[in-house]
């Protein structure tokens, strides 16, 4: 029997929901590539949105846009190719949490992923969007106090006789992080 380590969780399913594990293969330039990749969108976005808002204020959303500027067809594009990225990453978040859960209590993930599932259905139909924004700012809140407490135990435990002045070959610029970028 071969017990899944940490280190196998990230190699295995990285490709499906975890690509801030493509460091691990990419090394630092693939980490740069990442954030990039992640955050310039989000404030192209962020960005684009605030001026079509400004010039066209009775436009409320992407697709309303393009039913107002373009039509019924350029719309429905729109609205399958936003309910394919929205469908891939539920697949995603549910993927990684029964993968986590499987390696951290061990047996079948399909049971946790089902329960996982059909609590946020009932309180996201219960409460809807307002629900679902405010289990976010929850998540969102958790992790910086989870970041904070981490950063005080590495700060006070973690004393090393040296740091590698090198990177190490596997964190190190490499084929994977430049063909990233």
């Amino acid at each position: 029997n071969h017990v899944a380590t940490f280190h196998d969780f990230f190699f295995i399913n990285r490709v499906i929901f975890s690509m801030p594990a493509f460091v691990v293969s990419a090394g630092i330039i693939g980490l740069i590539a990442y954030s990039i990749s992640c955050g310039l969108p989000i404030l192209i976005v962020a960005r684009v949105g605030a001026v079509l808002h400004r010039k066209y204020p009775g436009v409320l959303s992407l697709g309303d846009f393009v039913q107002w500027r373009f039509g019924t067809i350029p719309t429905i594009i729109v609205t399958l190719v936003m309910l394919l990225t929205m469908s891939l990453a539920l697949c995603a978040e549910y993927t990684s949490i029964g993968n986590l859960m499987e390696l951290v209590i061990g047996g079948p993930r399909l049971p946790i992923i089902v329960c996982v599932a059909f609590v946020t259905s009932i309180y996201t139909a219960a409460g809807g969007l307002y629900v679902s924004i405010l289990t976010d700012v929850g998540q969102g809140v958790f992790g910086i106090l989870l970041l904070i407490i981490m950063y005080i135990y590495v700060a006070a435990t973690y004393r090393p006789d040296h740091l590698p002045i090198p990177l190490p070959e596997e964190l190190g610029p490499n084929y994977w992080g430049w063909a990233a970028m």
